[in-house]
């Protein structure tokens, strides 16, 4: 039982993923822009990614931008590297953010593809409709 704890420990520890790749939204409309991160926990470098793959898709309006974020918990230090780019998809319907690679402190990673929904606008938006009701006349018969 202890070498099965041990092996979970191991495995964890050295086969753990310290790159996490998000978006702010899954489900946008035509024009919204979408805000792409990764982030890595405890690395020295900034991960070094290749993002010319979306240029089927999206339009690069910024970034990277980059942010370090540090903190000391219980004496141990944390730190997060964050690369961020803001990005515009082309066209409407189910796009997906393809499977990004990169390398980080000498170590390879690929993320999973990311399912984007873009509708059309809507032209008549519910909480845009203002219904004013006015008579005309003073007395009712």
């Amino acid at each position: 039982m202890n070498y099965l704890f041990i092996f979970i420990a191991l495995h964890s520890l050295f086969l753990g993923q310290p790159i996490q790749i998000l978006v702010d939204k899954n489900v946008i409309e035509k024009g919204e822009s979408i805000t792409l991160s990764i982030e890595s926990k405890n690395s020295e470098k900034f991960p070094n990614v290749d993002m010319s793959i979306l240029d089927r898709d999206f339009e690069i309006l910024s970034g990277p931008s980059q942010q370090t974020n540090i903190q000391w918990i219980n004496g141990k230090m944390e730190s997060t590297k964050t690369l961020t780019w803001n990005i515009l998809p082309i066209r409407v319907g189910n796009v997906f953010i393809p499977s990004i690679n990169g390398k980080i402190d000498g170590k390879k990673f690929t993320s999973k593809p990311i399912l984007i929904k873009i509708k059309n606008k809507s032209s008549l938006k519910s909480d845009n409709i203002f219904i004013v009701a006015e008579i005309n006349k003073d007395e009712v018969y």
